[in-house]
Protein backbone atom coordinates (compact mmCIF):
# COMPACT_ATOMS: atom_id res chain seq x y z
CA UNK A 1 0.00 0.00 0.00
CA UNK A 2 1.35 3.47 -0.56
CA UNK A 3 1.99 5.72 1.93
CA UNK A 4 1.68 9.77 0.87
CA UNK A 5 4.87 11.03 0.80
CA UNK A 6 7.33 13.64 1.68
CA UNK A 7 9.67 13.24 -1.02
CA UNK A 8 8.53 11.53 -4.34
CA UNK A 9 10.82 9.41 -6.35
CA UNK A 10 10.66 7.82 -9.86
CA UNK A 11 10.63 4.25 -9.95
CA UNK A 12 10.74 1.56 -13.20
CA UNK A 13 7.97 -0.94 -13.92
CA UNK A 14 8.47 -3.20 -16.19
CA UNK A 15 5.01 -4.79 -17.62
CA UNK A 16 5.38 -7.42 -20.21
CA UNK A 17 1.94 -8.82 -21.86
CA UNK A 18 2.05 -10.49 -25.32
CA UNK A 19 -0.56 -12.93 -25.95
CA UNK A 20 -0.21 -15.87 -28.17
CA UNK A 21 -1.92 -18.90 -29.80
CA UNK A 22 -1.06 -22.32 -28.45
CA UNK A 23 -3.34 -25.17 -28.80
CA UNK A 24 -6.55 -23.30 -29.34
CA UNK A 25 -5.80 -21.52 -26.08
CA UNK A 26 -4.90 -17.57 -25.30
CA UNK A 27 -0.96 -17.95 -23.35
CA UNK A 28 0.80 -14.66 -21.96
CA UNK A 29 4.61 -14.53 -22.62
CA UNK A 30 6.26 -12.65 -20.25
CA UNK A 31 9.44 -12.12 -22.10
CA UNK A 32 8.63 -9.51 -24.90
CA UNK A 33 6.23 -6.12 -24.32
CA UNK A 34 7.06 -2.68 -23.77
CA UNK A 35 8.83 -1.62 -20.73
CA UNK A 36 6.72 1.47 -18.97
CA UNK A 37 8.46 3.64 -16.30
CA UNK A 38 6.39 5.21 -13.61
CA UNK A 39 6.73 8.15 -11.34
CA UNK A 40 4.42 10.45 -9.20
CA UNK A 41 3.54 13.86 -9.35
CA UNK A 42 5.61 16.36 -7.87
CA UNK A 43 4.63 19.59 -7.24
CA UNK A 44 3.56 21.97 -4.44
CA UNK A 45 0.75 20.36 -3.54
CA UNK A 46 2.28 16.97 -2.87
CA UNK A 47 1.37 15.46 0.24
CA UNK A 48 2.91 13.40 3.16
CA UNK A 49 2.60 12.20 6.62
CA UNK A 50 5.35 12.87 8.07
CA UNK A 51 8.88 14.49 7.29
CA UNK A 52 11.30 11.30 5.77
CA UNK A 53 8.10 9.25 4.47
CA UNK A 54 8.44 8.16 1.19
CA UNK A 55 6.10 6.16 -0.61
CA UNK A 56 6.07 2.45 -0.76
CA UNK A 57 4.86 -0.37 -2.48
CA UNK A 58 3.29 -3.41 -0.92
CA UNK A 59 4.35 -6.83 -1.66
CA UNK A 60 0.79 -8.01 -4.31
CA UNK A 61 0.11 -4.46 -5.20
CA UNK A 62 -1.81 -4.44 -8.15
CA UNK A 63 -2.41 -1.39 -11.08
CA UNK A 64 -5.08 -1.96 -13.94
CA UNK A 65 -3.21 -1.03 -17.65
CA UNK A 66 -4.70 0.55 -20.37
CA UNK A 67 -1.95 0.14 -23.25
CA UNK A 68 -3.56 1.65 -26.30
CA UNK A 69 -6.53 0.04 -25.78
CA UNK A 70 -9.48 -0.38 -23.78
CA UNK A 71 -8.73 -3.53 -21.93
CA UNK A 72 -8.31 -3.60 -18.97
CA UNK A 73 -4.57 -5.33 -18.17
CA UNK A 74 -4.05 -6.75 -14.53
CA UNK A 75 -0.31 -6.40 -13.62
CA UNK A 76 1.09 -7.28 -10.11
CA UNK A 77 3.95 -5.64 -7.84
CA UNK A 78 7.24 -8.17 -7.86
CA UNK A 79 8.49 -6.70 -5.34
CA UNK A 80 9.01 -6.94 -1.37
CA UNK A 81 6.60 -4.11 0.82
CA UNK A 82 8.97 -1.71 1.63
CA UNK A 83 10.23 -1.04 -2.20
CA UNK A 84 10.00 2.33 -3.73
CA UNK A 85 10.54 0.88 -6.83
CA UNK A 86 10.19 -2.31 -9.00
CA UNK A 87 8.93 -4.26 -11.78
CA UNK A 88 5.34 -5.40 -12.59
CA UNK A 89 4.13 -8.83 -14.28
CA UNK A 90 0.89 -9.50 -16.18
CA UNK A 91 -1.84 -11.72 -14.22
CA UNK A 92 -4.42 -11.34 -16.24
CA UNK A 93 -5.38 -10.12 -20.19
CA UNK A 94 -8.54 -9.99 -21.05
CA UNK A 95 -9.51 -11.31 -24.76
CA UNK A 96 -10.15 -9.66 -27.56
CA UNK A 97 -8.40 -6.45 -29.09
CA UNK A 98 -10.49 -3.65 -27.48
CA UNK A 99 -11.17 -0.23 -29.35
CA UNK A 100 -7.62 2.28 -29.70
CA UNK A 101 -6.29 4.96 -27.54
CA UNK A 102 -4.35 7.62 -28.31
CA UNK A 103 -2.58 6.96 -25.11
CA UNK A 104 -1.32 4.57 -22.30
CA UNK A 105 -3.58 4.91 -19.16
CA UNK A 106 -3.11 3.60 -15.70
CA UNK A 107 -5.43 2.84 -12.40
CA UNK A 108 -4.16 2.10 -9.13
CA UNK A 109 -5.46 -0.37 -7.52
CA UNK A 110 -6.71 -2.91 -9.99
CA UNK A 111 -10.38 -3.56 -10.17
CA UNK A 112 -11.94 -5.62 -12.39
CA UNK A 113 -14.39 -3.36 -13.00
CA UNK A 114 -12.51 -0.14 -14.07
CA UNK A 115 -13.61 0.69 -17.68
CA UNK A 116 -12.02 3.18 -20.30
CA UNK A 117 -13.86 5.34 -22.93
CA UNK A 118 -12.03 5.97 -26.47
CA UNK A 119 -12.13 9.17 -25.33
CA UNK A 120 -9.79 8.61 -22.02
CA UNK A 121 -12.71 8.49 -19.46
CA UNK A 122 -12.15 6.29 -16.82
CA UNK A 123 -15.21 5.21 -14.56
CA UNK A 124 -14.09 3.07 -11.29
CA UNK A 125 -14.96 2.62 -7.94
CA UNK A 126 -13.99 4.99 -5.00
CA UNK A 127 -13.89 2.53 -1.98
CA UNK A 128 -16.89 3.29 0.71
CA UNK A 129 -15.05 1.29 3.07
CA UNK A 130 -11.75 2.03 3.78
CA UNK A 131 -8.80 0.16 5.91
CA UNK A 132 -7.45 1.64 8.63
CA UNK A 133 -3.47 2.08 8.76
CA UNK A 134 -1.67 4.26 11.32
CA UNK A 135 -0.08 7.29 10.20
CA UNK A 136 -1.47 6.58 6.55
CA UNK A 137 -4.77 6.11 4.83
CA UNK A 138 -5.61 2.00 4.33
CA UNK A 139 -4.61 -0.76 1.74
CA UNK A 140 -6.31 -0.12 -1.82
CA UNK A 141 -7.66 3.76 -0.51
CA UNK A 142 -6.13 5.74 -2.57
CA UNK A 143 -7.25 5.55 -5.79
CA UNK A 144 -4.43 6.86 -8.58
CA UNK A 145 -4.35 7.77 -12.53
CA UNK A 146 -1.86 8.17 -15.22
CA UNK A 147 -1.61 8.95 -18.52
CA UNK A 148 1.20 9.49 -21.19
CA UNK A 149 1.53 12.06 -24.14
CA UNK A 150 0.59 9.21 -26.74
CA UNK A 151 0.81 5.72 -27.13
CA UNK A 152 4.57 5.49 -27.72
CA UNK A 153 5.37 7.17 -24.79
CA UNK A 154 5.85 4.74 -22.19
CA UNK A 155 6.47 7.18 -19.32
CA UNK A 156 3.16 6.87 -16.45
CA UNK A 157 3.00 9.68 -14.14
CA UNK A 158 0.32 8.29 -11.62
CA UNK A 159 -1.38 11.25 -9.60
CA UNK A 160 -3.73 10.86 -6.70
CA UNK A 161 -7.31 11.48 -7.62
CA UNK A 162 -8.61 12.37 -4.07
CA UNK A 163 -7.62 14.58 -0.66
CA UNK A 164 -7.23 13.02 2.84
CA UNK A 165 -9.17 14.04 6.07
CA UNK A 166 -6.97 13.58 8.80
CA UNK A 167 -8.71 12.98 12.16
CA UNK A 168 -6.98 13.16 15.22
CA UNK A 169 -8.97 11.61 18.46
CA UNK A 170 -8.33 10.96 21.80
CA UNK A 171 -10.24 9.97 25.22
CA UNK A 172 -10.77 7.90 28.50
CA UNK A 173 -10.35 4.32 27.80
CA UNK A 174 -11.95 4.50 24.20
CA UNK A 175 -10.65 1.54 21.50
CA UNK A 176 -12.60 2.48 17.63
CA UNK A 177 -13.77 -0.13 15.79
CA UNK A 178 -14.67 2.09 12.96
CA UNK A 179 -15.66 5.72 12.20
CA UNK A 180 -18.17 6.77 9.60
CA UNK A 181 -17.95 9.97 7.67
CA UNK A 182 -21.09 11.68 6.37
CA UNK A 183 -21.61 15.07 4.79
CA UNK A 184 -24.14 17.05 6.31
CA UNK A 185 -25.81 18.23 2.61
CA UNK A 186 -25.74 14.53 1.59
CA UNK A 187 -22.71 15.22 -0.15
CA UNK A 188 -21.58 12.05 -2.84
CA UNK A 189 -18.49 10.82 -1.04
CA UNK A 190 -17.90 6.79 -2.56
CA UNK A 191 -18.90 5.11 -5.37
CA UNK A 192 -18.87 5.21 -8.53
CA UNK A 193 -16.60 8.27 -10.01
CA UNK A 194 -16.08 8.89 -13.35
CA UNK A 195 -12.44 10.21 -13.63
CA UNK A 196 -10.61 12.37 -16.45
CA UNK A 197 -6.64 11.83 -16.34
CA UNK A 198 -4.94 14.51 -18.79
CA UNK A 199 -1.53 14.52 -19.75
CA UNK A 200 0.81 17.06 -17.56
CA UNK A 201 -2.43 17.84 -15.18
CA UNK A 202 -4.71 16.69 -12.42
CA UNK A 203 -7.27 14.71 -13.16
CA UNK A 204 -10.65 15.46 -13.09
CA UNK A 205 -13.59 13.63 -10.92
CA UNK A 206 -17.26 13.68 -10.75
CA UNK A 207 -19.20 11.35 -8.85
CA UNK A 208 -22.17 9.09 -10.52
CA UNK A 209 -25.96 10.08 -9.19
CA UNK A 210 -26.31 6.95 -7.19
CA UNK A 211 -22.58 7.38 -5.24
CA UNK A 212 -22.63 6.44 -1.39
CA UNK A 213 -23.05 9.67 0.99
CA UNK A 214 -20.70 8.03 3.33
CA UNK A 215 -17.43 6.06 3.94
CA UNK A 216 -17.04 4.23 6.99
CA UNK A 217 -12.95 3.80 8.20
CA UNK A 218 -12.92 -0.27 9.25
CA UNK A 219 -10.42 -0.47 12.71
CA UNK A 220 -10.39 -4.09 12.43
CA UNK A 221 -9.99 -5.69 15.87
CA UNK A 222 -10.08 -1.55 16.92
CA UNK A 223 -7.75 0.87 17.72
CA UNK A 224 -6.80 2.38 20.70
CA UNK A 225 -6.63 6.01 21.14
CA UNK A 226 -4.57 8.17 23.42
CA UNK A 227 -5.55 10.09 26.77
CA UNK A 228 -5.00 13.83 25.62
CA UNK A 229 -3.97 15.63 22.59
CA UNK A 230 -0.74 15.06 22.89
CA UNK A 231 -0.91 11.67 22.41
CA UNK A 232 -4.19 11.60 20.23
CA UNK A 233 -4.39 8.91 17.22
CA UNK A 234 -4.66 9.66 13.63
CA UNK A 235 -7.25 8.32 11.47
CA UNK A 236 -6.89 9.04 7.65
CA UNK A 237 -9.63 9.04 5.19
CA UNK A 238 -8.91 9.87 1.54
CA UNK A 239 -12.07 11.46 -0.09
CA UNK A 240 -12.90 13.25 -3.63
CA UNK A 241 -12.39 16.84 -4.21
CA UNK A 242 -15.17 17.54 -2.01
CA UNK A 243 -16.77 20.68 -0.28
CA UNK A 244 -18.80 20.23 2.40
CA UNK A 245 -21.23 22.88 2.35
CA UNK A 246 -22.60 22.31 5.78
CA UNK A 247 -19.70 20.83 7.14
CA UNK A 248 -19.89 17.13 8.12
CA UNK A 249 -20.39 14.18 10.87
CA UNK A 250 -18.15 11.37 11.92
CA UNK A 251 -19.72 8.86 13.88
CA UNK A 252 -16.90 6.88 15.99
CA UNK A 253 -18.01 3.17 17.33
CA UNK A 254 -16.04 1.08 20.34
CA UNK A 255 -15.72 -2.34 20.06
CA UNK A 256 -19.06 -2.44 22.17
CA UNK A 257 -20.87 -1.16 19.32
CA UNK A 258 -21.46 1.99 21.72
CA UNK A 259 -21.32 5.27 19.65
CA UNK A 260 -20.28 8.97 19.95
CA UNK A 261 -20.97 11.43 17.19
CA UNK A 262 -19.78 15.06 16.69
CA UNK A 263 -20.45 17.56 13.69
CA UNK A 264 -18.95 20.37 12.50
CA UNK A 265 -21.21 23.44 10.24
CA UNK A 266 -18.52 24.89 8.81
CA UNK A 267 -17.74 24.95 5.34
CA UNK A 268 -14.95 22.44 4.73
CA UNK A 269 -13.37 21.79 1.30
CA UNK A 270 -10.98 18.55 1.08
CA UNK A 271 -8.74 19.02 -2.21
CA UNK A 272 -6.96 16.42 -4.32
CA UNK A 273 -3.50 15.42 -3.15
CA UNK A 274 -4.07 17.59 -0.45
CA UNK A 275 -4.15 16.89 3.93
CA UNK A 276 -6.79 18.51 5.68
CA UNK A 277 -6.48 17.88 9.25
CA UNK A 278 -8.66 18.41 11.65
CA UNK A 279 -7.61 19.90 15.53
CA UNK A 280 -7.67 17.10 17.93
CA UNK A 281 -10.88 15.80 18.86
CA UNK A 282 -12.13 14.10 22.88
CA UNK A 283 -14.31 10.87 21.93
CA UNK A 284 -16.81 10.95 25.18
CA UNK A 285 -18.96 7.90 24.44
CA UNK A 286 -21.77 7.58 26.51
CA UNK A 287 -21.35 5.43 29.79
CA UNK A 288 -24.46 3.21 30.81
CA UNK A 289 -25.32 4.61 34.39
CA UNK A 290 -24.95 1.54 36.90
CA UNK A 291 -28.54 1.53 37.38
CA UNK A 292 -29.25 0.44 34.13
CA UNK A 293 -29.44 -2.55 32.12
CA UNK A 294 -29.70 -1.81 27.91
CA UNK A 295 -30.75 -4.27 25.45
CA UNK A 296 -32.02 -4.26 22.17
CA UNK A 297 -35.00 -7.16 20.86
CA UNK A 298 -37.64 -7.70 18.81
CA UNK A 299 -39.90 -6.46 21.83
CA UNK A 300 -40.14 -5.59 25.10
CA UNK A 301 -37.53 -7.85 27.24
CA UNK A 302 -39.21 -9.27 30.74
CA UNK A 303 -36.65 -10.86 33.34
CA UNK A 304 -37.67 -14.04 34.73
CA UNK A 305 -36.59 -13.39 38.05
CA UNK A 306 -36.18 -9.43 38.82
CA UNK A 307 -34.70 -10.41 41.61
CA UNK A 308 -31.09 -11.32 40.68
CA UNK A 309 -29.83 -7.88 40.07
CA UNK A 310 -28.99 -6.46 43.77
CA UNK A 311 -31.28 -4.01 43.32
CA UNK A 312 -34.64 -3.74 42.57
CA UNK A 313 -36.70 -2.78 38.85
CA UNK A 314 -37.91 0.76 38.75
CA UNK A 315 -39.02 0.82 35.18
CA UNK A 316 -38.53 -0.93 31.60
CA UNK A 317 -38.65 0.95 28.47
CA UNK A 318 -38.70 -0.20 25.27
CA UNK A 319 -38.96 1.32 21.78
CA UNK A 320 -40.50 -0.41 19.47
CA UNK A 321 -39.05 1.34 16.23
CA UNK A 322 -36.07 1.48 17.34
CA UNK A 323 -35.73 -2.18 19.14
CA UNK A 324 -34.22 -0.35 22.14
CA UNK A 325 -34.31 -1.41 25.72
CA UNK A 326 -33.71 0.05 29.26
CA UNK A 327 -34.26 -1.24 32.48
CA UNK A 328 -33.63 1.26 35.14
CA UNK A 329 -33.10 -0.17 38.66
CA UNK A 330 -33.11 1.51 42.66
CA UNK A 331 -29.62 1.09 42.86
CA UNK A 332 -26.43 -0.45 41.17
CA UNK A 333 -26.47 -3.42 39.61
CA UNK A 334 -24.30 -6.27 41.02
CA UNK A 335 -25.22 -9.02 39.22
CA UNK A 336 -26.65 -11.29 37.07
CA UNK A 337 -28.19 -13.47 38.78
CA UNK A 338 -29.05 -17.65 38.06
CA UNK A 339 -31.92 -17.62 35.34
CA UNK A 340 -32.26 -13.54 35.51
CA UNK A 341 -33.20 -13.39 32.01
CA UNK A 342 -34.39 -17.35 31.39
CA UNK A 343 -35.79 -17.92 28.13
CA UNK A 344 -35.93 -14.14 27.39
CA UNK A 345 -36.13 -15.27 23.03
CA UNK A 346 -36.65 -11.95 22.16
CA UNK A 347 -33.58 -10.98 23.15
CA UNK A 348 -30.55 -10.00 20.60
CA UNK A 349 -28.40 -7.94 22.57
CA UNK A 350 -27.44 -6.87 25.98
CA UNK A 351 -25.25 -4.32 27.99
CA UNK A 352 -24.31 -5.36 31.51
CA UNK A 353 -22.99 -1.75 33.34
CA UNK A 354 -19.44 -1.86 35.23
CA UNK A 355 -20.85 -2.07 38.69
CA UNK A 356 -22.08 -6.07 37.91
CA UNK A 357 -19.37 -8.34 39.78
CA UNK A 358 -21.06 -11.81 39.11
CA UNK A 359 -22.91 -13.53 36.65
CA UNK A 360 -24.40 -16.46 37.62
CA UNK A 361 -24.46 -19.64 35.76
CA UNK A 362 -27.36 -20.14 32.99
CA UNK A 363 -28.34 -16.45 33.28
CA UNK A 364 -29.17 -16.24 29.90
CA UNK A 365 -30.19 -19.93 29.45
CA UNK A 366 -32.34 -20.23 26.35
CA UNK A 367 -31.74 -16.98 25.07
CA UNK A 368 -30.88 -18.64 21.31
CA UNK A 369 -31.57 -15.37 19.82
CA UNK A 370 -28.82 -13.64 21.65
CA UNK A 371 -25.89 -12.13 19.37
CA UNK A 372 -24.22 -10.04 21.31
CA UNK A 373 -23.42 -10.03 25.35
CA UNK A 374 -21.19 -6.73 26.55
CA UNK A 375 -19.59 -6.72 29.86
CA UNK A 376 -18.38 -3.39 30.54
CA UNK A 377 -16.99 -4.47 33.68
CA UNK A 378 -17.04 -8.40 35.45
CA UNK A 379 -15.87 -10.94 32.73
CA UNK A 380 -17.79 -14.10 32.28
CA UNK A 381 -17.10 -16.28 34.99
CA UNK A 382 -15.04 -20.03 34.61
CA UNK A 383 -17.65 -22.29 32.53
CA UNK A 384 -19.38 -18.94 31.40
CA UNK A 385 -20.43 -21.01 28.15
CA UNK A 386 -23.31 -22.71 30.32
CA UNK A 387 -24.96 -18.77 31.33
CA UNK A 388 -25.02 -18.41 27.41
CA UNK A 389 -26.58 -22.22 26.93
CA UNK A 390 -28.51 -22.26 23.82
CA UNK A 391 -28.21 -18.91 22.82
CA UNK A 392 -26.89 -20.20 19.36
Amino acid sequence: MKNILSLLLPFAILISGCIQEESGQSQIDFQDGRVFTASFEQDQTRTYVEDGNLLRWTAGDQISLFDGNTLNHQYKFDGETGDNSGTFSIVDAPYGSGNDLTANYAVYPYASDVKITEAGVITATLPAEQSYAGNSFGLGSNTMVAVTQNVDDTFLNFRNVGGYLKLQLYGDNVTVKSITLTGNNNEKLAGKAIITPAYGQAPTVSMATDAARSITLDCGDGVKIGTNEETAAAFWIVIPPTEFKSGFTITITNTLDMTFSKSTSNKISIERNAIKPMAALKVEIEKIPDNEIRYTASERVRPYYEDEFGATIKSNSYGSITGEGVIKFNGDVTKIGTYAFYMCTELRSIYVPGSVTKLGMLSLYGCRNLRKIYCLGVKPPTGGDRMFKETN
